[in-house]
């Protein structure tokens, strides 16, 4: 490999990595707020949580490698004409089209990884996250927040019974007597 492409692709990997870790980063901690409140205070695990946290990993990844992609070439190039390197690079013999050569063969490597990427490791995550997800739905519907998990509840604001602390089936009779009154 010729120092010239060593040198354009070193010039691609540290945008790269910064875009691709920043992205996911993002669009992974806007997945984790939005779902947070449905996870903890459920009396899930906190293996539970990880998993699921851990296989959303796939499905951000493969939205945003691409984007990572886009802005790795656009930063790289930009860069190399700002500092007049591609001009220096023409002057020297050295045309456009080879100054290419080593982005277009790692974006073809990084296509073909994306295709298996894309093909086998994200329906598989895909699959174990909607499992998951299931699971954890039939859990919380068994046991709702309200009752089953909390053993004391104040219902000093809903001046049903006056200011008592009451376990689950002390409220659940309290309610009905209130109902059927």
């Amino acid at each position: 490999m010729k120092i010239i492409n060593r040198y354009v692709l070193k010039e691609h990997v540290g945008p790269f990595v910064f875009a691709l870790s920043a992205l996911t980063s993002l669009l992974l901690l806007q997945y984790i707020a939005r779902k947070f409140g449905d996870l903890v205070g459920r009396g899930l695990s906190w293996q539970v949580i990880g998993e699921f946290f851990l296989l959303s990993i796939p499905f951000t990844v493969a939205m945003t490698l691409p984007m990572a992609v886009l802005v790795a070439v656009l930063y790289a190039f930009s860069r190399l004409a700002a500092e007049n390197e591609v001009t220096a690079l023409k002057a020297g013999g050295i045309s456009a089209r080879s100054l290419m050569k080593p982005a277009l063969f790692a974006a073809t490597g990084l296509a073909i990884f994306m295709l298996w990427f894309n093909d086998q490791l994200l329906p598989r995550a895909n699959h174990e996250l909607a499992a998951l997800h299931r699971r954890v739905r039939n859990l919380v519907q068994a046991r709702p927040r309200g009752i089953v998990e909390a053993d004391l509840w104040d219902l000093a604001h809903l001046d049903l019974c006056g200011p008592a602390a009451l376990t689950g089936r002390e409220l659940a009779m309290s309610l009905a007597r209130v109902l059927h009154a």
